[in-house]
C-alpha cells in the first residue's frame, strides 16, 4: 500500500494532465449546446479550450519533469524553502510563470472573458464583471504561498513511557538545532520540525533534574522533501527507540 502512495505521489504531476484534458474535453461536451445562450461563438469556446489544456499540460508536465530530475519523491517539493536546491527554484519559476500567465490572460486577452461566461450559469451572468478581480486574486495568493510558505517540515510524534520526565529534545542537524520543551508523560505530541537539507539528524535530550544530557542518531535518512513523520518514543527503561513512520525517504 505505501508503495503505491510513494509510486503516485512521485508521478502526481504527470497524472494530473490526463485527468484536466478529460475534465476540459467533458466541460466542452457539456456546454456544446447553450455557446449560444451565453454568447459565446464556437471558435471562441475552442480557442479558451486550447489555451486551458496547453496551459495545463505545460505547467504539470514542466513540473513533473523537474520533480523526476531532480530525484524527489513528494509533489509538494515546490513549497520547500530551500533555495539553495536548483530543482526547487526551477519548479517555483515553472509555477510561478503558471500565475503570471493567469494575471496576464485574465487582463490581456478576451479569451478569459469567454472562459468565464462559460463557467458562469446564465442566470449568474452579472457576477462576469468580478471574473478579472476574482482570478487576479487566485493567482496573487498562490504567488504569496509560493514565495512566502515555507512547508519543508517534518513531523516529530514524541512519546514518553518512562517513569523519569523529559526536560527537552532538540532535532540536531549539521549547525541548525530545533528545541522542544515540556515533554509530558504517557501522552504523545507531535511537533513540526523545519528542515533544509538532509543527511545526518541526531536527537539530544535532558532528563529532568539531571546534569547530563545524552544523544542518539536517527538511524534513517530524513529530507526537506520527506512525509509522514518520525516517532520518538522513550521506552519504560529509559531507552529512546527511534521509528520511521515516513511514507517517503
Amino acid at each position: 500500500m505505501l508503495e503505491a502512495v510513494a509510486i503516485v505521489l512521485k508521478y502526481l504531476w504527470f497524472m494530473v494532465i490526463p485527468l484536466g484534458l478529460v475534465g476540459v474535453a467533458l466541460f466542452k461536451r457539456r456546454n456544446a449546446g447553450v455557446l449560444a445562450e451565453k454568447g459565446v461563438s464556437g471558435n471562441e469556446a475552442n480557442a479558451a479550450y486550447r489555451v486551458i489544456a496547453a496551459a495545463l499540460v505545460v505547467t504539470a508536465g514542466g513540473i513533473g519533469l523537474v520533480q523526476l530530475a531532480g530525484g524527489i519523491d513528494s509533489p509538494f517539493f515546490l513549497y520547500s524553502g530551500n533555495l539553495n536546491n536548483v530543482y526547487v527554484v526551477a519548479g517555483k519559476l515553472v509555477l510561478g510563470l503558471f500565475w503570471l500567465g493567469l494575471l496576464v490572460w485574465a487582463w490581456g486577452s478576451r479569451q478569459f472573458v469567454t472562459y468565464a461566461r462559460l463557467m458562469l450559469p446564465q442566470k449568474a451572468s452579472a457576477l462576469l464583471p468580478l471574473a478579472r478581480p476574482f482570478a487576479s486574486l487566485v493567482a496573487v495568493i498562490g504567488l504569496s504561498l509560493l514565495v512566502f510558505y515555507q512547508g519543508n517540515r517534518v513531523s516529530f510524534a514524541i512519546l514518553n513511557l518512562s517513569p523519569e520526565s523529559i526536560e527537552w529534545v532538540a532535532v540536531i542537524h549539521e549547525d541548525s538545532r530545533y528545541h522542544i520543551d515540556a515533554i509530558p508523560q504517557q501522552q504523545q505530541t507531535v511537533h513540526s520540525v523545519p528542515l533544509n537539507g538532509s543527511g545526518a539528524f541526531k536527537i539530544q535530550y535532558k532528563l529532568k533534574d539531571k546534569d547530563n544530557t545524552w544523544q542518539a542518531a536517527i538511524p534513517f535518512s530524513i529530507s526537506e522533501f520527506s512525509m509522514g513523520f518520525v516517532q520518538l518514543v522513550f521506552n519504560r527503561d529509559g531507552k529512546l527507540h527511534v521509528t520511521d513512520h515516513r511514507l517517503l525517504r
